[in-house]
């Protein structure tokens, strides 16, 4: 009896046949391409690998080519920074790419973490990298365990090429042949090596003397903004930005290296003595003096002294007078006292730095400090009432008096262009044997005395101007704030901040008021 006839059924089974379609889709191919640098044998490099990755999918029928994609001049160590390999693995998520083909482990990722996080990330979506230097192809069975070994050689390797970096770069800052990338303030870079900007020169040396003359940073900051000076980054000064100047040793010529250094996770930071610094000595033309940046220094360490002492205001100069107050005979500054006249009495006095050591080496004695503020009142009243005959008509003649260089400032540039083009021939002339080392030594002299005098008479000529400028801005504002007020009935702290410079004392009943414009007014101590 047969199993029909039992009563049982047969089952039906439906055959599903296969897609032929998928059978013969084409594998979907992409390269990766990456040089670390943008030299000339770099670039030749990347070129050969473009034509090899090309050839290739025009010799793979079953090869569907989705794209080259490239990272040119930047290095292996972090896959965040390579816009090229992004793209690569955004489109193998989107499902656009089967395989992914490259030169070799070094040159997909030096770095064994983000290696091995990308291969895992594409082997779970089915995407095989090939790696052809190693003939290794990620979705093998032993394919990870492979690329785990060979990652940890490319770490290795771009650690020792790491190495070999810094060692090249300690012997091109021994011997001189070191060239900067970057310039600061008051610089620009020629042929790699720093040339002074002479027109942003003055501006440092300015602030420099600013410094050294009481100002703080903050205030030096708020006048570059009122004279339109442009910073070299950003809209507007910061006290920090003129910090970093005033510390910057580039400006005396010298040079320290390494202030930032690459840790071992490939992230740049602040040198705090974690690595080895260079400091190099003359390696370009100097801004300012060695003696005025020295100066500089030992100021910004008293000021930052005072900060961190709990027992003392912000700083020494929450005094507005502090470090403005300056003896004729002695030329230096003086020093705030308290004297007590009784337990419940005391007033505050000003007085010579010398004569409080001892008294026969100064004979000028203390002045109350109600006496220096009244007087103050007094200088500021008198330019109220006085303020079109000594302040609008001086700044009349100062308008006529400003050098009008523009035109030569011009013609002083233009030739200073034309000498460094004419020294820049010159060595190109020489390196390709076109002239002799006599001619080119006798040439390369005139050429660089011509340019030490261009250089010269430019700085006489913008730190000229620059000074008239000043002068006429501060004397404009310092017309601006008497103009707009009735006399004074009270003494103005802020006022003498902005607008004193020095306060010079002839004796104890005259003092000289040396204001930021250049104005300098005798005034009588009343006691």
């Amino acid at each position: 009896m047969s199993h029909a006839e039992g009563g049982e059924k047969v089952k039906k089974v439906t055959k599903i046949e296969a897609n032929k379609a998928n059978k013969t889709r084409k594998i979907r191919v992409a390269a990766y391409i990456r040089v670390s640098t943008a030299m000339d044998a770099q670039t030749e490099s990347f070129a050969a690998q473009e034509r090899h990755y090309q050839q290739l999918f025009k010799q793979k029928p079953e090869w569907e080519p989705v794209g080259i994609y490239a990272d040119e001049g930047i290095s292996g160590t972090n896959l965040q920074k390579r816009d090229g390999i992004q793209r690569l693995l955004e489109d193998c998520r989107a499902g656009k790419i089967d395989l992914v083909l490259t030169k070799s482990i070094s040159r997909f990722a030096r770095n064994l973490t983000n290696c091995l996080e990308a291969v895992r990330e594409l082997s779970s979506m089915g995407v095989a990298i090939h790696f052809d230097k190693e003939n290794l192809n990620t979705l093998q069975m032993d394919g990870e365990l492979l690329l785990s070994m060979l990652g940890a050689l490319a770490e290795s390797e771009s650690k020792s090429i790491s190495e070999n970096n810094k060692w090249s770069f300690k012997k091109r800052v021994e011997n001189g042949t070191y060239k900067h990338v970057s310039a600061p303030f008051g610089y620009e870079i020629f042929n790699g090596q720093l040339v002074i900007n002479e027109e942003k020169a003055s501006i440092v040396r300015t602030i420099f003397n600013w410094y050294l003359a009481g100002e703080g940073t903050y205030v030096i900051a708020k006048r570059l903004d009122e004279l339109k000076v442009k910073p070299e980054r950003g809209v507007q000064w910061m006290d920090t930005s003129v910090m970093c100047i005033l510390k910057n040793e580039r400006y005396i010529g010298d040079s320290l290296f390494q202030k930032t250094y690459t840790d071992s996770q490939y992230k740049r930071r602040k040198n705090n003595f974690d690595v080895d610094m260079m400091y190099a000595q003359a390696t370009h033309e100097a801004i300012v003096e060695r003696k005025v940046f020295d100066q500089a220094q030992q100021l910004i360490k008293q000021r930052q002294a005072v900060i961190l002492k709990k027992d003392t205001k912000v700083y020494a100069n929450v005094y507005a007078l502090s470090g403005r107050i300056h003896c004729q005979h002695c030329e230096v500054t003086f020093k705030r006292r308290t004297h007590y006249l009784s337990k419940d009495r005391s007033y505050i006095a000003w007085t010579c730095n010398n004569r409080l050591k001892d008294t026969n080496l100064c004979h000028t004695k203390f002045i109350k400090e109600m006496y220096i503020e009244e007087a103050f009142v007094r200088m500021m009243n008198k330019l109220v009432f006085g303020r079109k005959e000594v302040l609008e008509q001086t700044i009349a003649r100062l308008m006529k008096l400003k050098p009008e260089d523009e035109s030569r400032v011009h013609e002083l540039k233009s030739k200073l262009k034309e000498v460094q083009n004419k020294l820049h021939t010159l060595s190109k002339l020489l390196d390709s044997k076109d002239v002799d080392n006599k001619f080119y030594l006798k040439e390369e002299a005139y050429l660089q005395n011509m340019k030490k005098e261009l250089l010269a008479e430019l700085r006489r000529t913008s730190m000229e101007d620059n000074q008239y400028s000043y002068q006429i801005q501060e004397m404009k504002s310092l017309f601006n704030a008497v103009n707009q007020n009735s006399y004074f009935n009270f003494y103005n702290e802020a006022l003498l901040e902005r607008f004193v410079k020095r306060i010079v004392v002839e004796d104890r009943k005259t003092i000289i008021f040396e204001l930021t414009c250049g104005l300098h007014l005798k005034e009588e101590v009343r006691v």
